[in-house]
């Protein structure tokens, strides 16, 4: 919910949670991986604490299975939780708030918290058919996301996908062991070369109107 006061507000069980949003823009800072790190550590006991299924995500399931801690060039942190679970996340906000951790970004798909500068964005995946969950452009199999395991970063256990280098592979691509700066999730199979082949035969050979009706109708499948 919106007011003309910059506020915004969300309902939760414990109440009308009210927060100021603020635009997060990638590019524009660099992680400090001590206090990102302590942030990550308390959500992630509130989670557990309230039963809410999640695992590391993006570039933090990255530095935790390639660096065993967070990407010094990072800009945040990132956490998987599905949609199923987002009500749960909604009900602990003011749980965090205790922590001094705020909302600043909320959009009914990615919900960002912040302290001391450094920030989670929760990744609130849902159902688009029987095998894949998505959330805005990110596409991706359920089969990665159907059992967690526990591994150990500086000390301390994050739930991480089972299969995470799979994973981690269809995300970055087969060479995600290899640090590159700058380097950012792919959006979804739409990335492959086979893809973007097929694309670029469709539009030198259909018509406009057609080239566009079918693209847009596979990407509705999708």
């Amino acid at each position: 919910r919106k007011n003309n006061m910059s506020k915004e507000f969300i309902d939760t069980v414990h109440g009308v949670y009210s927060y100021h949003p603020k635009k997060l823009f990638t590019g524009f800072k660099k992680i400090n991986t001590g206090v990102a790190f302590r942030l990550l550590t308390d959500v992630v006991e509130i989670l557990s604490n309230h039963s809410i299924d999640h695992c590391l995500m993006f570039g933090t399931l990255l530095g935790a299975i390639r660096e065993g801690g967070l990407i010094a060039h990072d800009e945040d942190v990132d956490i998987f939780i599905r949609e199923s679970d987002s009500i749960k996340l909604i009900n602990v906000l003011f749980k965090m708030r205790e922590l001094e951790i705020n909302v600043v970004r909320y959009d009914g798909s990615i919900l960002s918290v912040m302290r001391d500068g450094e920030y989670i964005d929760f990744y609130i995946f849902s159902n688009i058919n029987n095998n894949r969950l998505r959330c805005q452009q990110y596409i991706y199999d359920k089969y990665y996301f159907n059992e967690f395991v526990e591994m150990k970063m500086k000390g301390y256990i994050f739930n991480v996908p089972k299969y995470s280098e799979l994973l981690l592979g269809v995300i970055y691509g087969e060479d995600w062991r290899i640090p590159k700066v700058g380097k950012h999730a792919m959006a979804n199979s739409f990335r492959s070369k086979a893809y973007r082949k097929i694309v670029r035969i469709m539009k030198n050979t259909l018509p406009v109107s057609i080239f566009l009706f079918l693209k847009n109708l596979v990407k509705a499948i999708q």
